[in-house]
């Protein structure tokens, strides 16, 4: 059970390279966004899309437009990137 739970989350993680998460936000004249994007809300976006038991690491939260790389953690030390994209609403 353990190989393939293993299997399983490896391939999740390969997954990952696949998927582009989008956040509409509102952007002020001088091109500041008045929402940041937290860890919660991409674990939110990521299991609407069905990732179970992973969690997302962020230096700091997303405050800025554009695309950005994030970690995403599932369990036995298992590890992908997705893709966050904030643009303007």
């Amino acid at each position: 059970k353990g190989a393939g739970e293993l299997a399983h989350l490896r391939a999740k993680a390969e997954q990952l390279k696949g998927e582009r998460l989008v956040f509409k936000v509102k952007v002020g004249e001088r091109g500041e966004i008045f929402v940041v994007i937290h860890a919660a809300k991409i674990e939110q976006a990521l299991g609407g899309r069905g990732y179970e038991g992973m969690g997302v690491t962020l230096p700091h939260p997303l405050k800025s437009l554009g695309e950005h790389e994030v970690e995403v953690h599932f369990a036995k030390g298992v590890s992908g990137k997705a893709k966050v994209v904030v643009e303007a609403e």
